[in-house]
């Protein structure tokens, strides 16, 4: 597409708004091309890209569910935002495909089962967490607060 070359080119020139901007037009008409939703991901680490990083990652987690790390990091972005349902789907799905650091990834649940207020339901990703780690430290913390010793 002369869209992705054009992102290319911006890249290549040092301009990552422009290359977002192109990647996101290429999306706009091949929305099932993982590999500019990826690329677009990781033009979009700036502050000022919050947008363009939110719709690729959800672009990369609809269309290969297999990718943890999108899940993962989609997950946290929703908890940043306050939509902790929607995060613990995604830390749901990051468990199901098998993370590369589970303690990590259980953790992840236990916190969004906490700001859902759902403190019981808490305890079991917490202690499945230290069960991984047992000196994790967020784990820790969580599984304290899961059951009201925070």
């Amino acid at each position: 597409s002369p869209r992705a070359l054009l992102a290319t080119i911006a890249e290549r020139e040092g301009d990552p708004t422009r290359a977002r901007r192109e990647l996101r037009q290429v999306l706009t008409y091949d929305h099932t091309n993982v590999n500019a939703a990826r690329k677009l991901a990781l033009l979009a680490r700036a502050p000022d890209a919050a947008d363009d990083r939110d719709f690729a990652l959800r672009l990369v987690a609809d269309l290969d569910p297999f990718d943890t790390a999108a899940h993962t990091e989609l997950g946290r972005r929703l908890l940043e935002k306050g939509d902790n349902a929607a995060a613990l789907i995604e830390f749901q799905a990051a468990l199901a495909g098998g993370p590369a650091n589970l303690a990590e990834a259980h953790t992840d649940s236990a916190e969004a089962l906490l700001k859902l207020g759902r403190r019981d339901e808490a305890k079991r990703p917490a202690l499945l967490a230290l069960k991984e780690a047992p000196t994790f430290a967020r784990a820790q913390d969580l599984l304290l607060a899961a059951i009201g010793k925070d």
